[in-house]
């Protein structure tokens, strides 16, 4: 899958302002304590490693794979960053770019925001993608249009209510 997934890619290195860097879904987090580190480490020596991004609409781009990196540029001040730009024929695609497994949560908030921001993605295509039932990823989506729908109702209440 990933050899067939590389094959449909096309790729280049570009500088793209932070500005533009997308990173809505539900990526793992570092601890502050590590960004801290890796900003350290990234003063003294430079970015010695892009982060790799695919466009998303209004021309920005989703981070894939470097969200610590991303991170610790902004502690740095940096505007922009050197970003490896892949640019696949679907973004569920991207799926399979996860460098780490997902919970049943984040998985359902991750395939909630590839239905709603890319219009070609289908509960069948996640399906096939995770190796799942078409009727588990309606779970999970579901499960994290409560989760959501729950959080704005506690954000709208006044504070100690």
């Amino acid at each position: 899958m990933v050899d067939q997934l590389r094959d449909r890619m096309d790729r280049y290195m570009k500088e793209i302002k932070l500005s533009l860097l997308n990173t809505s879904m539900r990526q793992r987090r570092h601890t502050w304590e590590y960004i801290g580190k890796l900003a350290d480490h990234m003063g003294a020596h430079g970015l010695l490693s892009p982060l790799t991004v695919t466009p998303i609409a209004g021309g920005e781009y989703h981070i894939i794979s470097g969200l610590a990196r991303y991170e610790a540029a902004r502690l740095l001040g940096y505007e922009q960053i050197q970003c490896d730009v892949v640019e696949v024929e679907e973004m569920a695609e991207c799926a399979v770019c996860r460098p780490e497994a997902l919970t049943i949560k984040e998985l359902g908030e991750e395939m909630l925001h590839h239905m709603e921001h890319f219009p070609n993605v289908t509960y069948e295509k996640l399906a096939e993608l995770e190796g799942l039932a078409p009727s588990t990823i309606r779970k999970y989506i579901a499960r994290a249009k409560k989760a959501r729908e729950a959080k704005k109702a506690i954000d709208k209440s006044p504070q100690g209510a």
